[in-house]
């Protein structure tokens, strides 16, 4: 089965589609399994997690809430495949 950003499960909101699919936050998830200890892997998480939020108040005038950071997140998870 192949996940999209429209996936019914995901509910993430059409407005926030304007980055899809928020490559450079795959990227930088992808360089998880590169760091070795558990702060640098906390970092990585972390600076994807802004990376998304920052995709994602520029396809939005509304501020960036966990409700919408979240769905993203986890579909950035899946298309890394981690």
């Amino acid at each position: 089965m192949t996940v999209t950003p429209s996936h019914k499960d995901l509910k993430i909101p059409k407005y926030l589609l304007g980055e899809c699919p928020w490559l450079p936050a795959q990227m930088e998830l992808k360089m998880l399994a590169a760091y070795t200890t558990p702060t640098d892997k906390l970092r990585c998480i972390v600076r994807t997690a802004s990376l998304i939020v920052n995709l994602l108040s520029s396809s939005s005038e509304k501020a960036v809430a966990a409700d919408d950071l979240v769905p993203v997140f986890v579909f950035v998870v899946i298309k890394v495949g981690i």
